[in-house]
């Protein structure tokens, strides 16, 4: 049933959302939430007569009337079709069982009108349902007022000797059509204009205007974002951020660092999000600044550590993008210009689409200038993003659709159309990233790019669904570290192999050619290369003899041996690959960078190219039988482009294989999987060089199960949300 319903929601979903329009905002409208918030509140700014009320039904999922969704389903011409499938599960009495605290207490629960909560078709029926009592509510509305809904929540932004007039008129309205009570308890109102209550709004209820109360109080909250005053919003911030603390609290208790981490990236970082696109920094900027400090403070707890104070190179990398160097705990202050601006860009078209008279107001003042706080903020926005290197398209272009171009469809299979806000925050990155080469030491630089780059810091992604995938704590702690710039713990103060002193940063460690680390840490990213290769399909070797391959000019005695062969695949021409994996250094044992590696990415590259050729001069030269690859990489865990390319390849041929239409799925699941096993390698590779002692690196040539591909990548949208 699920399933079904999905895609007939998705199927209909155009239709019933230009049957709901203007009103309905929930109805393909990515950006609705925002769209909301921000027109209520610039509406307010711009005219203080404006009053904005909000209106809650009671059980309205329960309690609507299936007639009413049915009937107005029954129009649509094309989504019509669904009537025999909505009629099997509504167009009776339904029953429910529900279990009581005994085993054998279980009674049954009859409901005849009203909708499932997990129904997917729900959202568009209930759309539908309140579709015409919104639209004849409506028809009284002066010009310079305006109603819409997000589904169940419905929000009036009318004149003050209209707000009760307004407010009768369409809880009435919706009731006689939809069945469906007003909450009275739920009743906000609010301008900002006289503190006075229009009148008839105070019968409503004590607390139903919020004009009147103390200056914490004077505000309500619209889909999880605060209007009012600024002592209204920061009281919300405050209550947030303890919410919010609740969760990075309970951290703590888990025992496994890489999940620890994955909780913090990807659950705790992402809340303050929505809060700085709908609300301007001036007024949200508590819960922004708490925001990085928590995210700061958790990730030192994460590392039991408290030497990195606020503002070393650390704290800039911390916040970084995972493809630049970093971590990707985003800074809440340092993005919210661009953020909230792209919030605005987002909803612009769809603003003059639906509310043209109000939209044209709020052009003007974005545009010459207004006495709006919150628009004047965006207009701050503008300038800040110029001096930034990012143009922003004039508003006259974003009203009629422009779009951000996309870029990388080519190079990642994980690419979709991205919103306003990639870009802008992107170009705050780069702006950043690259000030902070020019801040810190030649050595830094170079170590900065060295983990830089497509697939570098994937591991920090990675999904611990197997053991391939995962990697023990000790090993996780040591590679953040290293990728933090903080100290790393070393197995003794001198090298057991040559007597050095080890360094705090471990660059003797992972340098020193004596030791025999060099040889047995690339046994790891050997592994992981073969484990890629034959879950692509091929039969991959690890360390064959050279004299095997019936290669002219190649003796019988020859000893020598190659890391990876694998034969089998449709590239390259069929050729059977040869492959010669290797780590590479952008600093000497020393701590001092090798030459161009601060300025140059992947500086090491070309070099580990001459030297395997010199290694195998039967292979490097081109051949009708073998293609030999040099696939390098960086300690840091750039990858070179042969690694690039032969990733693409195979990602490519799995989709191909796969037959499936689209096989963009498929080449997500195995670019993000694969990409994390050589990612993971490298990270396992150069963590056990520096803890020294005895290991083994995973290898496990066994195809993975659908659950366990399925677990290994997080699945973006086809194109963003927030539009």
């Amino acid at each position: 049933r699920r399933v079904v319903a999905r895609t007939l929601a998705q199927k209909h979903r155009s239709e019933i959302e230009e049957a709901t329009a203007p009103q309905q905002l929930a109805m393909g409208s990515r950006s609705g939430v925002d769209l909301a918030t921000l027109t209520a509140r610039a509406a307010l700014e711009l005219d203080p007569d404006l009053v904005l009320i909000s209106i809650d039904g009671v059980g309205a999922y329960d309690h609507i009337s299936r007639k009413c969704m049915l009937d107005a389903l029954n129009e649509l011409p094309g989504a019509r079709e669904m009537l025999p499938f909505l009629r099997i599960f509504y167009g009776q009495q339904s029953t429910f069982l529900v279990r009581g605290m005994g085993e054998d207490n279980c009674f049954e629960v009859f409901q005849g009108e009203g909708g499932e909560q997990g129904d997917a078709l729900m959202p568009a029926l209930f759309s539908l349902g309140l579709n015409r009592a919104l639209k004849d509510a409506c028809t009284a509305l002066g010009d310079s007022e305006t109603a819409f809904a997000f589904l169940d929540d419905v929000y009036l932004l009318v004149k003050r000797e209209n707000a009760r007039a307004m407010f009768d008129r369409f809880t009435q309205f919706i009731f006689d059509f939809t069945r469906v009570r007003t909450n009275l308890g739920k009743i906000r109102c609010w301008g900002c204009g006289e503190a006075t209550a229009p009148v008839g709004i105070a019968e409503l209820g004590p607390r139903v205007w919020r004009g009147n109360l103390p200056p914490e109080e004077r505000g309500l909250i619209m889909l999880g974002s605060p209007i009012g005053t600024a002592e209204f919003v920061h009281t919300w911030c405050g209550h947030i951020a303890a919410r919010h603390a609740g969760l990075l609290s309970q951290l703590c208790l888990i025992s496994n660092v890489q999940c620890r981490w994955l909780l913090l990236k990807f659950c705790a970082e992402p809340t303050v999000n929505h809060i700085l696109r709908n609300v301007p920094l001036n007024l949200c900027r508590p819960i922004a600044e708490w925001h990085d400090e928590a995210m700061w403070e958790s990730l030192l707890a994460l590392l039991n550590s408290c030497s990195a104070p606020v503002g070393e190179i650390s704290w800039y990398v911390s916040s970084l993008p995972i493809r630049w160097g970093g971590l990707g705990l985003r800074s809440a202050v340092r993005l919210a210009p661009a953020i909230h601006w792209a919030a605005w860009a987002d909803v612009f078209q769809n603003l003059h689409a639906r509310f043209p008279t109000l939209a044209g107001k709020i052009t003007d003042g974005l545009v010459h200038g207004t006495d709006a706080p919150c628009l004047q903020f965006v207009r701050d926005c503008v300038s800040w993003l110029h001096d930034r290197g990012f143009h922003c398209p004039a508003w006259v272009d974003l009203q009629n659709g422009t779009r951000p171009e996309p870029i990388g469809s080519e190079e990642d299979p994980a690419h979709f159309r991205h919103g306003w806000q990639f870009y802008a925050t992107q170009q705050v990155y780069k702006q950043e990233y690259l000030s902070l080469l020019t801040q810190i030491p030649v050595q830094q630089q170079a170590l900065l790019r060295s983990q830089s780059g497509v697939g570098a810091g994937d591991w920090l992604l990675a999904i611990p669904s197997s053991d391939i995938m995962s990697l023990n704590d000790n090993l996780f702690l040591l590679a953040l570290r290293r990728r933090m710039f903080l100290p790393v713990p070393l197995a003794t103060t001198l090298c057991l192999a040559c007597g050095a002193a080890n360094d705090q940063w471990g660059h003797h460690t992972l340098c020193c050619t004596r030791s025999g680390w060099l040889k047995r840490r690339a046994n790891c990213i050997e592994h992981a290369w073969v484990q890629v290769l034959a879950e692509a399909g091929a039969a991959a070797r690890h360390r064959p003899l050279l004299r095997d391959l019936a290669i002219p000019g190649v003796l019988d005695s020859d000893t020598r041996q190659l890391d990876v062969v694998a034969g089998g695949l449709p590239i390259f021409g069929g050729r059977t690959i040869v492959a010669d994996a290797t780590l590479r250094s952008v600093v000497t044992g020393a701590g001092d960078a090798r030459v161009n590696a601060a300025s140059i990415d992947g500086s090491t590259f070309p070099q580990a190219r001459l030297d395997k050729a010199a290694t195998y001069p039967e292979l490097a030269s081109e051949n009708a039988r073998h293609k030999f690859l040099v696939l390098a990489c960086e300690l840091g865990g750039r990858f070179s482009e042969e690694c690039l390319d032969l990733i693409h390849r195979l990602v490519t041929l799995k989709a191909q294989r796969s037959g499936e239409a689209d096989g963009r799925l498929i080449k997500l699941l195995y670019s993000r999987r694969w990409w994390c096993i050589l990612s993971l390698a490298i990270q396992r590779a150069v963590a056990s060089n520096l803890l020294g002692g005895d290991w083994a690196p995973l290898f496990c040539v066994v195809a993975p199960s659908d659950e366990k591909l399925l677990g290994s990548a997080v699945f973006p949208p086809a194109e963003s949300r927030m539009r």
